[in-house]
């Protein structure tokens, strides 16, 4: 992705995370990222690719987050990423609906499983059940308050036989 690119995929992060789905509209990004009116359209001629765009920007941001420090990753997509966060929580619930949508999520979801398997997940999870376990915990944690995540995590790697560490932001 341009750097051009980059920047109209986060204004549409904040947009969807702001207004949800009905507020992403070309003027809507365009003014979110303070360029001039027909920026988001010229890059992204349908809304479908407007999606899809944000939907490819958000995972290679939260992969770049994963492979920087992965147990500080969910602490992060709880306070400084949560407009990400909420950008695909809405998007995930509106994937229902669209195949689109559901089709951008099931590819960028791919990537995901992959790191996940590759690095040994958790013994019994397949990559794309513990991708979804934990996105189901983290909607959990955010929309009650609840602070499960962690707690979940941590039983989860000792009963691997791993050590349980997990970072306390997450």
């Amino acid at each position: 992705m341009s750097e051009r690119v980059h920047v109209l995929a986060d204004a549409a992060i904040r947009v969807i995370a702001e207004s949800g789905l009905r507020g992403l509209t070309y003027r809507a990004v365009d003014d979110e990222a303070g360029l001039p009116p027909g920026s988001t359209s010229n890059r992204f001629r349908t809304r479908d690719q407007l999606v899809a765009g944000v939907v490819e920007r958000m995972a290679d941001i939260e992969l770049a987050d994963l492979a920087e420090d992965a147990e500080d990753a969910f602490g992060k997509w709880s306070s400084d990423g949560l407009s990400q966060t909420l950008t695909r929580f809405e998007l995930m619930i509106e994937s229902v609906r669209s195949p689109v949508i559901a089709e951008a999520l099931h590819e960028q979801r791919g990537r995901f499983a992959d790191v996940a398997d590759a690095s040994g997940a958790v013994h019994g999870y397949s990559g794309r059940e513990l991708v979804a376990l934990l996105a189901g915990l983290q909607f959990a944690e955010i929309t009650t308050g609840e602070r499960i995540l962690e707690k979940t995590l941590r039983l989860l790697l000792s009963a691997d036989g791993r050590d349980g560490e997990v970072s306390s932001n997450g």
